[in-house]
């Protein structure tokens, strides 16, 4: 084991490095499996292929969810996930799910959340509206010629 202040090699026993008087398993400027130093922003040790913890994203090799979170809980966040869900819903609109008709009204929901928060994403944004709003159009066609043949009303379209 090696310090992740210094890179002093430690014993597996220790609490402290003797070297810079730094707590076992503190530190992000070496590797703590093979001593190497590693740059800011590493996820993985460029000399042994270690998980690095605590680095930046990656903990133990799993995602850290409150990073996530936190990525995601951003007026930018928002945009995307506005545009993603706009998608989803123009592709389920066609459909008889009622995920498409939620996917339209979260993409909406969280749309304005983004603009309202002053993302540079407004384009993304607004693009998300957009494809919910005519997702939920296109729903409502379907439903009201479903409703119109079920009664037997024809459209008189020429």
């Amino acid at each position: 084991m090696y310090c992740k202040n210094c890179g002093n090699q430690m014993d597996d026993l220790a609490s402290i490095c003797v070297k810079c008087g730094v707590a076992k398993g503190k530190g992000f400027k070496y590797c703590d499996k093979c001593g190497k130093e590693i740059p800011q922003q590493t996820d993985v040790c460029l000399g042994c292929g270690n998980l690095l913890k605590n680095n930046s994203f990656i903990n133990n090799g799993q995602l850290q969810m409150d990073d996530i979170i936190n990525r995601i809980n951003t007026p930018n966040g928002y945009a995307t996930i506005s545009l993603i869900l706009g998608i989803i819903s123009i592709i389920g609109s066609f459909s008889s799910l009622v995920w498409a008709l939620a996917c339209s009204v979260v993409a909406i929901v969280l749309g304005r959340k983004a603009i309202n928060g002053k993302t540079e994403k407004t384009s993304v944004a607004k693009a998300g509206i957009t494809l919910a709003i005519i997702a939920l159009v296109i729903r409502a066609v379907i439903l009201i010629t479903l409703f119109l043949t079920m009664f037997g009303i024809e459209l008189a379209i020429k």
